[in-house]
């Protein structure tokens, strides 16, 4: 009996301590991945920021300076570097008033139904960025829309492959994955193509 219970007084606060040290182990661990988490989620955070307004800091310099006429290889260079694949200038029936042949042909800009779609984006407020929705092609694309004037609305289509070269840049462990989403959840980039 006496060998028993000194067992028991021995073996009892080393199993509770255990315990709290696995507890508190645990606790800590899931407090740096968190921590982790949010430092990873502010700089992506911060990269997008920096990318809008670059990216909206460009549409505007060329939808000023394009004349439809001249276009400057450096112009055209920069904003394929930004990720955009078209920018023109419309009246209100859709028709190109002007444009920067980014990609060699763009056509008439505008399906008639992203034009719907784009209508509410318009305002006399500056530029907005749509929801993420699908281009001509059908690609995933997100529209920049400017007010110019009566009449004149200029609209840019930026495709979407920085934002997905920075999602695969972010990976948490065997399966672990980052999403990026538009401001109604719609997905910009997960690592499913299909998504």
């Amino acid at each position: 009996l006496l060998a028993a219970a000194f067992i028991a007084i021995a073996t009892v606060p080393l199993l509770i301590l255990g315990y709290w040290v696995k507890e508190t182990a645990m606790e800590k661990e899931l407090a740096a991945v968190s921590e982790k988490h949010l430092l990873l989620a502010q700089n992506v955070t911060a990269a997008l920021d920096r990318y809008a307004l670059d990216t909206k800091a460009a549409f505007v310099f060329f939808t000023e300076s394009s004349t439809g006429e001249q276009t400057s290889p450096a112009m055209v260079e920069m904003a394929r570097e930004l990720g955009f694949r078209h920018l023109g200038i419309i009246d209100e029936t859709g028709r190109v008033i002007s444009r920067l042949d980014i990609t060699g042909s763009i056509g008439d800009l505008l399906s008639a139904q992203t034009l719907t779609r784009l209508r509410p984006y318009i305002s006399d407020t500056g530029v907005a960025f749509s929801d993420v929705m699908a281009d001509a092609d059908g690609r995933a694309t997100v529209y920049l829309v400017h007010r110019l004037g009566p009449g004149r609305v200029a609209i840019g289509a930026l495709g979407l492959e920085y934002v997905r070269k920075l999602q695969k840049s972010i990976a948490f462990g065997h399966k672990g994955h980052s999403a990026i989403v538009d401001g109604r959840g719609n997905l910009l980039a997960h690592p499913n193509p299909e998504w």
